[in-house]
């Protein structure tokens, strides 16, 4: 999508919206398009800002989002980022854990848990979760 410049100096208006409504934004393709607009123009302290709102606002809900088809992009978008910090990126990549066997099974899911594959922070432990997790269950996956 076409990144939407809000202007750097300015505040987000997505990191003021409350959890609920940022969730729902990346749920939405107008409120997806500009958080990825937000991500691209972003830039030093206001995206580790943005990234940390962002990132802190969505984990409880990482699965649901990581299968949907506006949220999964930017969160594909948000794991690419090499702004973006190592504790986070962890966090993300931690927050996928309990999930994989469904996440694995949707196409959208796949995209994530493949960026989330990619990083480096905490792949091996999400090599080791897979592991436990798909343990007996492969045949489920055809």
């Amino acid at each position: 999508p076409e990144a939407v410049d809000m202007g750097v100096e300015s505040s987000p208006e997505t990191a003021e919206m409350p959890a609920n409504t940022m969730t729902s934004a990346l749920r939405s393709k107008e409120g997806a398009e500009l958080i990825a607009g937000q991500l691209s123009c972003l830039s030093g302290p206001h995206l580790d800002a943005f990234c940390f709102e962002l990132v802190s606002t969505f984990l409880s809900d990482l699965c649901r989002l990581s299968c949907d088809a506006f949220a999964a992009p930017v969160l594909c978008q948000l794991l690419q980022l090499p702004q973006l910090s190592p504790q986070l990126r962890r966090r993300v990549v931690m927050g996928l854990r309990g999930s994989l066997l469904k996440l694995t099974r949707d196409k959208r899911g796949c995209w994530v848990l493949q960026q989330a594959l990619d990083c480096s922070e905490g792949v091996a432990e999400l090599q080791d979760a897979f592991k436990e997790e798909l343990k007996g269950k492969v045949l489920s996956c055809s």
